[in-house]
């Protein structure tokens, strides 16, 4: 894939897909808050929900920052019997644009990125998307194991190896895992971010306009949501 056949249409198109990026980049950091309060209160499926969510959210804000094409489709509007709306996006048709994008990621001639990483990335990104879905999916499964649950060990109750009914949640070992493959998440997309506005947006944010302020704002909640990540992990009695 060749960088003039992958590059950006003009400055005016640009700016477009930033604002709607930064629109994006909102919504996601505010599932990763509302999923930290759920972990944290033992909801690991509700947390779930919210984490398939915001993988369909972040690829999308990839896609967007990385392909006209996309942010073109994702901003046009059907005409249906009861007006006109902004059309949905589904999963599938996002992916194979953020495929693109790091395909044309990894042919730039300053990438010094191991290919390998890449290839991890979007191994994790698929399980965790697959794995994810069974909690928006009515999965029975996913729904047994997280209404009785076997908590951790609990220095002031002796229910170690009890299983329990999960009303008002439980932090378990289930939980604790979630919380890991959200931080791992988190942090590899937010580095793809960073790669797609130096290289394709030439920071320090030339094109940027009025939403340079918002996208740096943005910058600094993405690590602040991952430093409340670990620090609560570390010091949380139950974690």
């Amino acid at each position: 894939m060749s960088k003039k056949k992958y590059g950006s249409k003009s400055k005016q198109h640009n700016s477009k897909q930033l604002k709607d990026f930064v629109l994006i980049h909102i919504v996601i950091s505010n599932n990763y808050t509302a999923m930290k309060d759920a972990f944290f209160k033992g909801l690991t499926y509700q947390a779930l929900v919210i984490f398939r969510n915001t993988i369909e959210l972040t690829e999308l804000a990839i896609g967007i920052l990385g392909d006209e094409e996309l942010h073109e489709f994702y901003r046009k509007t059907i005409n249906t019997k009861d007006g006109e709306h902004f059309q949905s996006i589904k999963f599938g048709t996002i992916r194979k644009k953020t495929e693109k994008v790091f395909s044309w990621i990894k042919s730039l001639p300053n990438n010094n990125i191991d290919p390998e990483l890449w290839d991890g990335y979007l191994i994790t990104r698929n399980n965790l998307y697959d794995s994810s879905s069974r909690f928006s999916h009515s999965n029975f499964a996913s729904i047994y194991s997280n209404a009785y649950v076997t908590p951790l060990a609990n220095r002031h109750m002796n229910f170690k190896e009890q299983v329990m009914s999960n009303i008002g949640g439980i932090i378990n070992q289930k939980t604790k895992t979630a919380i890991s493959e959200a931080i791992i998440y988190e942090s590899t997309s937010y580095m793809i971010f960073v790669i797609l506005l130096v290289e394709k947006y030439r920071l320090p944010f030339k094109y940027f306009n009025e939403s340079a302020m918002f996208t740096t704002a943005l910058t600094k909640i993405s690590w602040d949501l991952i430093g409340q990540y670990i620090g609560s992990v570390k010091y949380h009695p139950d974690l």
